[in-house]
């Protein structure tokens, strides 16, 4: 795992994610863990359905959207 939970935390109250779930974090880790292993991001619609979610739930746990929120409570790199 890449992730401080703090600067995580921190970093979703600014994009407008009140309160970090488990959901949240099942994303989050994800993404963290997908980057670590292939030094890429996933796309989209890898990250909800590898989660089991479906587009319209992974929004509104997101709503500043993807590479802007879920990315970058991750802390990936925004070109990666």
């Amino acid at each position: 795992m890449l992730v401080n939970p703090e600067a995580t935390t921190g970093i979703a109250k600014v994009l407008h994610v009140l309160g970090m779930t488990n959901r949240h974090w099942k994303i989050i880790n994800y993404l963290s863990d997908f980057y670590k292993r292939t030094k890429s991001i996933p796309t989209v619609y890898e990250a909800y359905k590898e989660n089991e979610m479906e587009l319209d739930e992974f929004i509104e746990l997101f709503p500043e959207g993807y590479r802007r929120g879920a990315c970058l409570a991750a802390g990936l790199p925004f070109f990666a």
